[in-house]
């Protein structure tokens, strides 16, 4: 969970797991970035910020601010692949 969009409510952050070459998914997989509407509502809004696009096993998640532009970003620690890093500075 972080303050993606600097709206003072955690925001949550799922990375799901994915295809691997010993098992297939029955549908699509894709990671989620949910933002908190602080009405206890949250919408999915990784397709806003190209995280969805992330097709690979999600092994893990950091956040911070890779680009120095000073908002913190997701990068994901996917299986066999290297770190893919999205920046979230789409709300600011």
């Amino acid at each position: 969970m972080f303050d993606f969009d600097g709206d003072g409510w955690l925001d949550i952050v799922l990375l799901n797991g994915g295809e691997t070459p010993h098992g297939k998914s029955e549908r699509p997989l894709q990671n989620a970035l949910y933002r908190n509407l602080g009405n206890g509502k949250f919408v999915d809004v990784a397709a806003e910020v190209g995280l969805n696009r992330v097709k690979n096993y999600g092994m893990g998640v950091a956040i911070a601010d890779f680009d120095n532009d000073g908002h913190e970003d997701i990068s994901s620690l996917d299986f066999q692949t290297a770190p893919f890093i999205t920046t979230t500075a789409m709300a600011h």
